[in-house]
């Protein structure tokens, strides 16, 4: 009996708030489709699924202001992708990555670098590196590069993922700034590998790079 009259006091409120004119007003917006199949119940599920969404339901998307320009944002996700492409060779190679990478697929490994930025610098997303920042993540991932191209170079590994261009022009800055030419550069690398810079593999680049171009020319 008490129950009955506890349900009784429950359909009178609910017909109280159905009476009322915001509460209709606010049901009557809804966004609320009733088919044919559709019974009471079901309604009301509808009805109370699209009520929790209007109190609950985030009203508006947080959106990351970046201190970075866009163009150094593209050198970090550059800097990733050649990275990524670099830890999945070494795992060919059984080579152990200098930051404990150990995906197999392109999907997990991209997912692993970017954690590995994400906890260094204790953010969520790149976007959000301060300004501060941005020469010590530089120098994070052009390190991590360079030991994953010295291991795989090590191993005799010429045919290395990484775009020559991209290393060709890392050869001519740095050679440049230490007083060699590119008759030099094309020198060394006929002498080491009978190879022209055309010719010449990207590890054999990396090569020429580390072993030649970063050295000062010596004064006579």
């Amino acid at each position: 009996m008490e129950e009955r009259k506890d349900l009784k006091e429950k359909l009178q409120e609910l017909e109280r708030l159905l009476s009322d004119r915001e509460v209709e007003s606010f049901i009557s917006n809804l966004n609320v489709k009733i088919s044919g199949k559709d019974n009471l119940v079901s309604v009301f599920g509808t009805v109370r699924k699209e009520i929790n969404n209007h109190f609950h339901a985030p009203k508006f998307k947080v959106t990351i202001e970046p201190e970075l320009s866009p163009k150094e944002l593209k050198e970090i996700k550059d800097f990733v992708s050649r990275i990524v492409a670099l830890e999945l060779q070494a795992r060919v190679y059984r080579i152990a990555s200098p930051q404990g990478i150990t995906a197999r697929t392109k999907k997990s490994t991209f997912a692993q670098v970017w954690k590995r930025i994400h906890d260094k610098f204790e953010i969520t997303d790149y976007k959000m590196l301060r300004r501060t920042q941005y020469q010590e993540a530089i120098f994070f991932l052009r390190n991590w590069e360079s030991k994953l191209l010295n291991e795989l170079v090590k191993r005799g590994v010429y045919k290395v993922d990484i775009p020559k261009n991209y290393l060709l022009r890392k050869l001519f800055g740095v050679a440049k700034a230490n007083g060699k030419t590119k008759e030099d550069l094309e020198l060394y690398c006929i002498q080491k590998f009978s190879l022209t810079l055309r010719e010449a593999l990207p590890g054999h680049i990396w090569y020429v790079y580390t072993r030649y171009a970063t050295r000062k020319r010596k004064s006579k």
